[in-house]
């Protein structure tokens, strides 16, 4: 599979409801996330079809999970911010490279440019210093069009497309049967050496049942 379109990053791999804290008492909202027990370096769309697991509960109430606009929705909001900067460029599997793939022999340094928003990029130096001797008036104008060339620039190479959305929403859902496959083989393991009143061979067995369910449907669109 083409890795790029697989993302990895430091995932927290268990995003329950209960990992997840709201700071009332600041002006905004602030949301943190606890437990770090399985954090580790995992496929980014793993965490997020984790997440959307767990809105069962440990109850396993599978009805609660949520339709795929829902999840459509949450991943386009990702990918814009991730390609405005607000994520780790890292995180969302994307760089000047990618985003920039081109026969321009600076796609590397425009890459670099419009990644740090405001930059010129390197193909319009010469322009701009030619300009000096020119009116003021010229220059003006001069100035109007290389900025919006540059905002063009922008919207052209940070759009995303509903391709990439349902791609990456398909990819979600496919991961989710990896979830419940992690997560019914855990089971297993901790109704072998857990103390704690839980019972665990039937919430493997949960999991492990949603897994079946829907292992055809999630997975043709990735094959």
């Amino acid at each position: 599979r083409n890795k790029k379109r697989l993302p990895t990053a430091v995932c927290h791999n268990d995003l329950t409801c209960g990992n997840f804290m709201i700071n009332e008492n600041v002006g905004e909202e602030e949301l943190r996330f606890i437990d770090f027990e399985y954090a580790r370096l995992n496929f980014v769309y793993f965490d997020f079809a984790n997440h959307f697991n767990e809105y069962g509960g440990l109850e396993c109430d599978f009805s609660r999970f949520p339709e795929r606009s829902i999840i459509t929705e949450f991943v386009r909001e990702y990918l814009e911010a991730g390609r405005k900067g607000s994520v780790i460029a890292g995180y969302v599997g994307i760089n000047s490279t990618t985003l920039l793939s081109s026969d321009n022999s600076h796609t590397h340094e425009r890459g670099a440019s419009i990644l740090n928003f405001g930059a010129t990029p390197p193909s319009t130096y010469e322009a701009t210093y030619s300009m000096a001797s020119t009116t003021e008036t010229h220059h003006s104008h001069d100035s109007r069009h290389h900025q919006r060339q540059q905002q063009m620039q922008r919207e052209k190479y940070l759009a995303v497309s509903d391709a990439e959305v349902e791609t990456a929403t398909d990819l979600v859902l496919f991961f989710t049967l990896i979830s419940h496959f992690v997560w019914a083989v855990w089971a297993l393991v901790q109704e072998q050496v857990s103390d704690i009143d839980f019972g665990f061979m039937d919430y493997g067995w949960a999991r492990w049942s949603e897994y079946m369910k829907n292992k055809e449907q999630f997975s043709k669109n990735v094959a």
